[in-house]
């Protein structure tokens, strides 16, 4: 069961790869955007901490849901995501997503099973505003808005 796990990881890895790499700057579309958006959710699950960098801008800020952690730069994100998360199945569904000049805003609910944080279960769903924008031929993400959902 592992070895097809990361089998999947790394094939889901490659295709997205591929999808969210634009050669013109002209290709920053809603689809390439979504794209990069399912390769960096997979990244999270497959814990590859490359391509979690090669997707998120280096000024990437972590909102956090609860309020009472400060905001985490994108080191500290992958770091945490990493080493300190124990994951399962995540789905997403979105409610809004604009796209423009260079720009990407997702705003969606992610579903999160069997997920732990330094082995507390966290809280199964969250409301997200996520913010892209098209830097060097692929979408980056820059910054997440993390709130608890109303279940």
């Amino acid at each position: 069961m592992g070895r097809m796990f990361a089998v999947f990881c790394l094939l889901t890895a490659t295709a997205a790869a591929c999808a969210s790499r634009a050669r013109e700057p002209g290709e920053a579309t809603l689809v390439s955007l979504l794209a990069a958006d399912a390769a960096w959710r997979q990244a999270m699950v497959c814990q590859d901490p490359d391509r979690l960098k090669d997707l998120m801008a280096a000024d990437f800020r972590l909102e956090p849901a609860d309020g009472a952690q400060p905001p985490a730069d994108r080191d500290t994100w992958i770091r945490t995501t990493v080493e300190e998360m124990d994951f399962g199945f995540v789905d997403a569904e979105f409610h809004e997503i604009e796209v423009g000049s260079g720009r990407g805003v997702v705003h969606q609910r992610m579903h999160l099973q069997d997920w732990y944080w330094l082995g507390r279960p966290l809280p199964a769903n969250y409301d997200l505003v996520d913010t892209w924008e098209w830097r060097e031929g692929s979408w980056r993400v820059v910054s997440r808005q993390s709130t608890l959902a109303e279940d």
